[in-house]
């Protein structure tokens, strides 16, 4: 018997189980063996593929050109495999082809590699007035198809005070944040004394201890102590108080001016006659 490969269009072709051999004017039928032949596909390359994220699929790259065999029919490649999103994956080119006479080719595999897309971060204001909630920034991102997307930020903060820190945080892995920090403000509030007044300013001597104090302050501010806050005699005065605020959080309270006087009183004359 003989054992041939197959290697031209004219001759054996696979699944042949014999053949005529005349020399001599004697012919005889001979039994063969013909075998598939292989696909030259050292032309025909798998290249690893190294990407961005951009919301697209990914996956690695075919390059040359794929044969076409001795019976003119082709060799043909799918490629499989990949992602979207950012991470490591593996993708195979699978080939395939309708002739007999070819064998096809193991699937080659190559890698897929999808890196973050890195994506400034915008922040709103930086500067608060102190209201005894948690203050911070806002921040967002514009994605890759151009829609804003809001960012979770960390380091919330409600005393007063300069500089504390915000971190934005990347909403998943696709992302990598640029200008991911920032700092904030916090400034002292300002007491409301709208409302601050003084409980009386004007009396008339009696002969009695006469007492003025404030009225109205704000929660959160204490007085001490006052001076010139308390008299008998008739005159003008200007009064004077010692506080307690949070000195923390709020400037200091603009007091109203403290002046209050006692009117001399009047001699009570109706029992008073002329004799004769």
């Amino acid at each position: 018997s003989l054992s041939v490969i197959y290697q031209r269009a004219d001759s054996f072709r696979f699944g042949d189980s014999s053949v005529e051999i005349g020399f001599g004017g004697v012919s005889l039928t001979l039994a063969v063996s013909v075998s598939r032949a292989e696909y030259d596909i050292s032309g025909v390359s798998f290249l690893a593929n190294e990407a961005i994220y951009d919301g697209g699929y990914k996956s690695a790259k075919i390059s040359g050109i794929l044969p076409i065999g001795l019976d003119g029919i082709p060799l043909t490649a799918t490629v499989v495999g990949g992602g979207v999103g950012v991470g490591e994956y593996t993708a195979m080119l699978v080939f395939a082809t309708d002739s007999e006479n070819y064998k096809t080719p193991e699937p080659i595999f190559a890698s897929v590699r999808v890196l973050p897309l890195e994506v400034g971060v915008i922040w709103g204001s930086t500067d608060f007035v102190y209201d005894g909630t948690p203050r911070l920034p806002d921040a967002y991102f514009v994605n890759e198809k151009g829609v804003r997307i809001p960012l979770s930020v960390d380091g919330a903060r409600v005393r007063a005070g300069l500089e504390y820190l915000a971190v934005a945080i990347s909403p998943s892995q696709n992302y990598r944040l640029k200008n991911a920090e920032s700092y904030f403000n916090i400034a002292k509030a300002d007491y409301d004394m709208s409302g601050v007044f003084l409980s009386s300013t004007d009396f008339v001597y009696d002969g009695t201890e006469k007492r003025i104090s404030l009225v109205g302050l704000p929660l959160g501010i204490t007085v001490l102590g006052y001076t010139d806050a308390s008299a008998t005699e008739a005159g003008s005065y200007t009064a004077s108080a010692l506080i307690s605020y949070d000195t923390e959080n709020y400037n200091p309270p603009a007091l109203p001016p403290l002046l209050w006087r006692i009117a001399p009183g009047e001699y009570d004359m109706s029992g008073v006659v002329f004799l004769d």
